[in-house]
């Protein structure tokens, strides 16, 4: 576990440095009252969230949920907790689950109702990494020196090993989101063991779950990628019947200022890959969407150089061959892209004195030009 711990911190440490700003935007923004520390964002447009404590270092005990208009609808006392892998979830009967972290460090399921009562606390199985909800289950992994053994487990905190089809057994399930009528994961194979972690590689995957749990067509694959480059936790029900997902490429002289989109068809068979740069320090593709034109429309953030107030959010959308048919970069530092009313995407701070939600076209224009390259390099 600490091996692991340390590998994170030290993976976090290889980004550009970001300097955040408290301005609060105006116009339609959503304002917080104080810090948010992790949150639902639902399509109605309520929020649901765990308010951060003064200076981040408390436990934190409280389950909030605002309307979109910042008003409380309700606010939920719960078990101090540190860490909360996911954030909240929201089950099929409208109630709430949270993973929960103690400060003895055990991991609880916490059961909230839709009218913001506390139900229960399931004590969830020790020692795996990380345990994400899912649906009506948990998903976590035993990371082992020499094997990963996946898990799912049910809201009554029973453990049975699942595997999945489109990748070996020997894997972890690294990240959970609702997708459509069902749930995305993203699960990475065991790592090579090279000393040097930055250059350690594994398969990655992701599949698409349907209401039920199960495995479907929808899936998608890269080989012995680098762990710091590889799939981000967004994809779109392409019109193939499979999926286009984005992927961080991190190479080249400028090692965070370029990404890729592939599109593949049924159990993951690459159809297309377009790859994209920037003239900017980073950038990072975080959500996107195919439109009924074929086109895709793709919103991230970025960098623009190393000073306090170059951040950026941006809007990108191709043809269905991946050409650029407009690229749109918003002034906005420290911030990320969520969906949130009608699943639209919205740009996020979560940072303090006051989190805060807006528009895309909230923010000022801002000069980046990215271009599409000519690479063919399918995997």
């Amino acid at each position: 576990m600490k091996k692991l711990l340390i590998i994170a911190l030290a993976l976090l440490l290889t980004l550009p440095l970001t300097v955040f700003v408290e301005d609060t935007p105006g116009g339609d923004a959503l304002v917080f009252d104080g810090e948010v520390f992790t949150a639902l964002f639902l399509p109605d447009g309520r929020v649901v969230y765990v308010p951060n404590k003064k200076g981040n270092t408390l436990a934190r005990d409280e389950l909030r949920c605002v309307d979109r208009d910042g008003k409380l609808l309700w606010s939920c006392a719960i078990p101090a907790g540190m860490q909360y892998w996911g954030g909240p979830h929201q089950l099929t009967d409208g109630s709430f689950a949270l993973v929960n972290t103690l400060a003895d460090g055990k991991r609880y399921l916490e059961i909230i109702s839709a009218q913001g009562e506390h139900l229960r606390s399931q004590l969830l199985p020790d020692e795996m990494v990380p345990l994400l909800v899912a649906g009506a289950r948990v998903y976590g992994t035993l990371q082992g020196e020499k094997e990963h053994q996946m898990f799912q487990i049910d809201l009554n905190g029973q453990a049975q090993p699942v595997s999945f089809d489109i990748i070996r057994p020997n894997s972890a399930v690294m990240w959970a989101w609702p997708k459509g009528e069902g749930h995305m994961l993203l699960i990475r194979g065991k790592a090579s063991d090279l000393e040097d972690f930055t250059q350690r590689t594994a398969d990655q995957a992701l599949v698409y779950l349907d209401e039920t749990g199960t495995e479907t067509l929808r899936s998608a694959y890269l080989f012995e990628r680098n762990l710091l480059h590889g799939f981000e936790p967004d994809a779109a029900f392409n019109q193939l019947g499979g999926l286009t997902a984005l992927v961080k490429d991190n190479s080249g002289d400028k090692p965070f200022n370029t990404f890729s989109i592939h599109v593949y068809a049924p159990l993951a068979e690459v159809a297309e890959d377009w790859h994209y740069a920037a003239d900017a320090l980073t950038i990072k593709p975080q959500l996107i969407d195919q439109r009924p034109d074929g086109g895709y429309t793709v919103w991230g953030i970025g960098k623009q150089a190393e000073s306090d107030s170059s951040g950026f959010v941006f809007r990108m959308e191709t043809d269905a061959k991946g050409d650029i048919q407009s690229f749109s970069a918003k002034q906005a530092e420290g911030c990320r892209m969520v969906r949130y009313i009608d699943n639209q995407p919205h740009v996020f701070y979560s940072f303090g004195p006051n989190s805060w939600l807006a528009p895309f076209d909230t923010f000022p224009e801002m000069e980046i030009k990215v271009e599409k390259l000519e690479i063919d390099n399918h995997g």
